[in-house]
């Protein structure tokens, strides 16, 4: 099969499910966002555990086991919101799917992805490692960086961190070999975790897991804040994974082209 073809053979189950039975689709939504939050959760405990003396150590051990996420949401049919930035936009350019349905599928994923993660991270919240964890662990040093970091840097952290994403999806999409597949997702997901950019639905899982500890009197941060980096940084994920990554594979693979991607 062709790009075409796999993105709109995707796209018409995903319309499918949605639209004709919603409560299938929510939980497919539910399931990425925990799976990203487990990954999370248990990449910061094996940071901090395996590297606690070396920061550089730990922030790659992290980004390592994080990645693993979006390995289980891809292979087991999680629905996340940043890779269907991509299907959707492409599938609006083959015209399959409609403006109005592209922004449906993605406000309701993204809204079912964060209720997934801080359910997830809430669980966490009962294990003395995530209830008890110091104002210098891993995760809170993350989000209080996230926080700190300006608009124009969420937006263009955001658009670099799921063109990285898209990468591991469309490898998924068109390559066979199940052990090649592993790989790139893994390091693509690494690299842009240890870079420190910015993926709204990774952000909905460790903000949730530093927010469920005993810690809001000392970081001072408000759900306000929190509401308006996850604004910012989804921007910067659709123009990366939707625009960069959707839209230009779309004009590459459109039916005029004398080249097409087929997975091999």
């Amino acid at each position: 099969m062709n790009f075409r073809e796999i993105i709109i053979g995707a796209v018409k189950k995903k319309d499918t499910l949605l639209f004709n039975d919603w409560v299938r689709y929510a939980l497919r939504a539910i399931y990425a966002g925990a799976f990203l939050t487990l990954t999370t959760a248990a990449g910061a405990f094996m940071a901090s555990n395996m590297f606690p003396e070396s920061h550089g150590l730990a922030k790659v051990s992290y980004a390592f086991f994080f990645a693993f996420g979006l390995v289980y949401i891809l292979f087991l049919g999680g629905e996340l919101a940043t890779s269907n930035m991509m299907y959707t936009t492409a599938a609006a350019y083959f015209k399959e799917l409609t403006l109005g349905k592209v922004a449906k599928i993605l406000v309701i994923c993204t809204l079912f992805n964060l209720i997934g993660a801080i359910f997830m991270a809430w669980l966490f919240s009962f294990m003395p490692h995530f209830k008890e964890m110091g104002a210098d662990y891993i995760l809170v040093n993350t989000v209080n960086a996230k926080l700190a970091k300006p608009i124009t840097s969420w937006i263009i952290e955001g658009i670099i961190a799921n063109i990285f994403v898209n990468l591991a999806v469309l490898s998924y999409l068109l390559i066979k070999d199940q052990v090649v597949r592993v790989i790139l997702i893994l390091t693509a997901v690494t690299m842009f975790v240890a870079l420190g950019t910015e993926h709204v639905i990774a952000n909905f899982s460790s903000f949730g897991l530093v927010y469920f500890a005993n810690l809001q009197s000392e970081l001072n941060h408000s759900l306000l804040e929190y509401v308006i980096q996850w604004s910012w940084v989804w921007l910067g994920n659709f123009i990366g994974g939707g625009l960069c990554i959707g839209l230009g594979y779309a004009y590459l693979n459109d039916p005029s082209s004398n080249y097409i991607e087929t997975n091999q």
